[in-house]
């Protein structure tokens, strides 16, 4: 879950569950939390940079969705409005 506390700062919480029954111990628990995190901060810098554009005149009517970096963003919105129209 992400909770916006400003223009340029996000609150993120995430939970990690399993789908098949099994329950983790704490070392197993720490090793995909750091996985987790770990793939997150590759990201990282390109979400700052993403924010960052938000902040320009282009974006001030809603902004455009890089074609770079938010390709699967765009592909996901246009599946949505075509089962809606269906």
């Amino acid at each position: 879950m992400n909770v916006p506390l400003g223009p340029d700062k996000t609150l993120q919480r995430r939970a990690i569950y399993m789908t098949d029954g099994t329950e983790l111990d704490a070392e197993a628990a720490e090793k995909l939390k750091k996985l987790w995190v770990d793939v997150h901060i590759e990201d990282h810098e390109m979400c700052i940079r993403l924010q960052e554009g938000r902040k320009s005149q282009v974006a001030q009517t809603g902004g455009v969705l890089s074609p770079h970096w938010e390709r699967s963003v765009r592909n996901f919105q246009e599946q949505v409005v075509s089962a809606l129209s269906e």
